[in-house]
């Protein structure tokens, strides 16, 4: 999937009150751009939901693949500021931007970071059938943080105290995922649900 550049990205297939279990994470859910990212090698690509290359109007983005050591993609989320709704409009905004001259000036004005919650491959092996806490691990060890890049908090067990949290901090809720889930590539599964 790293040379094809054709992964897709796994879809949230339920919505669901606020719950605890300790076989799920939960993490943030963002109001941004849905993206894979494609990184190593010295180049960087990211692909949103629509197939759409979006790095050419992200400059600030290009040096991402600095980041990881090595060839990977992810899944993530591009994103202005800390969350909620303005981050949609914004990231919407600079994704709308063609002329080089409102781009530059969106780079310095309202720059994007890429919040990784996912790794679909590293380094020659594809990981979408290992489950998502294996992934969740070697996340972690892969991504050097950056103000451009970091990987997503999560939660285990603890939903409901965490989608008070979020709520209460601006965010529309949480994102509930089972620790033995699989990536299932371009599919929309129930082992991944939002909390709200």
């Amino acid at each position: 999937i790293y040379e094809a550049r054709n992964a897709a990205p796994m879809l949230i297939g339920k919505i669901a009150e606020p719950f605890d279990d300790a076989e799920s994470l939960f993490e943030l859910k963002l109001d941004g751009e849905r993206c894979l990212a494609y990184l190593g090698e010295g180049k960087a690509t990211l692909v949103n939901r629509r197939g759409f290359a979006v790095l050419p109007r992200l400059p600030e983005m290009r040096a991402l693949y600095k980041q990881v050591g090595g060839r990977c993609v992810l899944d993530g989320e591009l994103i202005t500021g800390v969350g909620g709704k303005k981050d949609f409009d914004g990231v919407k905004g600079r994704l709308a931007h063609q002329s080089r001259a409102k781009i530059e000036l969106g780079a310095k004005q309202m720059p994007v970071s890429y919040v990784v919650f996912d790794i679909l491959y590293w380094n020659g092996k594809e990981l979408v059938d290992r489950p998502l806490v294996y992934r969740k691990e070697l996340l972690g060890k892969v991504v050097a943080e950056s103000e451009r890049m970091s990987v997503a908090r999560t939660v285990q067990g603890s939903g409901k105290a965490f989608y008070e949290l979020a709520v209460k901090n601006g965010f529309e809720g949480v994102v509930g995922k089972r620790l033995n889930s699989m990536y299932r590539m371009g599919k929309r599964t129930n082992e991944w649900a939002t909390v709200s």
